[in-house]
């Protein structure tokens, strides 16, 4: 036990006995609860002086102060986990690996990634049996659609790809969101909306997000794939500042791409670009008020459609979601305008040889050249729709307005569930290997 003493001249007796004259009952009880023994040698008079009485007040606070960090009696009484057995770290890591492997599978890719960050062991666990986590979870959450969309570069999938593919989803499921507010405002009517309480709003919204998000995560392929095929197509050193395709090689290799996709999400994939295009028109057009054009400096006139088709070639759903997820018409007007001189920019360096790139990525991109809007796309997917006979004509493939009916006709998760509840149906064996797996993964 330690002890402190403090001697001071003439000293008789010890701070105890003043102590108990100055504080409660209590506190002097408290006080000597403690092992810790102070000794102050006080003089010898009946009466404390102010010294004395600092001195033994001083004292008392050190005596207190210390009792702070030693567990208390009653914390040891009812076994507090913090002094007495392993914590729950230690329970987890003395548990065999199988059911560590087991429990990891049960938690989502985010919180995965943050208990690699937590300590050396769970970043080595997860490092050594990566192979079998990441595979668990592309078994059970991702589809096998968008596995043969999106193939691993190597033999074994790695964590990175998870995330890569993760990131992709969750651009198209914010992008999907947008839209579904946009065609909600738009396209419902301001009077049913009105008319529609907040449970219905919700579930349209719903609806209208997850049959898009399916459809534009393929828009993203689509667009990725035919930038990477013409870079590739070109190379990385041109023998001309600008390669161009011609619109029957353009047609073949959009084909080519549009040949990936199953036969029963082509008509929706075709009505979704459009519905999308649609959108993105109407999301920069500038609006009705005639003071805005002044305040804003835009002219009344929306983008040129050159100008889409450079951000749909050059940036693809990436650069698609975020100027269109940019809030206030003047900003998104002003990415808009500033992406475009930036890929402009980049086109015109590359006829004046003593220059320098600014950008890499995009001085890659700017030796491949742009599509007309009306040739991208469109043709290849009405010629894939007839040659397969998904359509017998393309007066059948129906407009905007029909494919947003189509959507929310479409029951989700939870008008199946309150189905399933009244029905009290099990149709567990009614499983076709995509439907559970599509709607857990978006």
């Amino acid at each position: 036990m330690a002890t402190i003493a403090t001697h001071i001249p003439n000293s008789g007796r010890t701070a105890e006995t003043a102590a108990t004259t100055l504080l409660s009952p209590t506190a002097n009880e408290k006080a000597m609860e403690s092992t810790t023994t102070i000794q102050v040698h006080l003089p010898a008079k009946r009466t404390l002086s102010r010294s004395a009485k600092f001195h033994a007040g001083l004292a008392l606070l050190a005596q207190q102060t210390l009792s702070i960090f030693k567990p208390s009696k009653r914390r040891a009484a009812h076994g507090d986990s913090s002094s007495n057995g392993p914590t729950p770290g230690q329970r987890f890591f003395n548990l065999p690996v199988e059911l560590q492997l087991q429990i990891l599978n049960l938690i989502s890719l985010h919180d995965l990634l943050n208990i690699r960050k937590t300590n050396r062991q769970f970043r080595h666990l997860t490092v050594v049996h990566e192979n079998y986590l990441v595979n668990s979870y592309i078994r059970t959450c991702v589809p096998t659609f968008i596995v043969r969309l999106f193939p691993p570069s190597k033999k074994t999938p790695t964590l990175q790809y998870v995330i890569e593919l993760a990131a992709k989803q969750r651009i198209a499921t914010n992008l999907s969101y947008q839209l579904a507010e946009q065609v909600s405002k738009e396209m419902i009517g301001r009077r049913q909306r009105k008319n529609m309480d907040a449970e219905l709003k919700a579930r349209t919204l719903r609806r209208l997000r997850r049959g898009m998000t399916p459809l534009v995560f393929v828009l993203f392929h689509f667009f990725e794939t035919y930038q990477a095929a013409k870079l590739q197509r070109f190379g990385r050193a041109a023998l001309h500042p600008l390669c161009s395709l011609s619109a029957d090689e353009g047609l073949k290799l959009q084909s080519n791409i549009l040949a990936q996709y199953p036969d029963s999400m082509l008509l929706a994939i075709y009505q979704m670009y459009h519905l999308l295009l649609h959108l993105l028109f109407r999301r920069f057009t500038p609006p009705s008020w005639p003071v805005f054009g002044t305040l804003g400096r835009w002219n009344a006139f929306r983008p040129c459609n050159q100008a889409f088709a450079k951000v749909l070639v050059f940036g693809g759903m990436k650069e698609v979601a975020r100027l269109y997820c940019t809030q206030g018409y003047s900003r998104r007007r002003h990415a808009f305008e500033k992406y475009v001189r930036k890929i402009d920019a980049e086109r015109n360096r590359r006829f004046s040889l003593d220059s320098k790139p600014t950008d890499p990525a995009m001085a890659r991109l700017a030796q491949i050249d742009v599509d007309d809007l009306g040739n991208l796309w469109t043709p290849a997917a009405e010629q894939l729709l007839l040659q397969r006979e998904i359509v017998q004509s393309l007066e059948e493939v129906g407009c905007c307005g029909r494919f947003v009916s189509l959507l929310l006709a479409t029951a989700d998760e939870d008008d199946e569930e309150e189905e399933d509840d009244v029905d009290d149906s099990d149709d567990s064996d009614d499983d076709d290997g995509m439907g559970s797996e599509d709607d857990e993964y978006w």
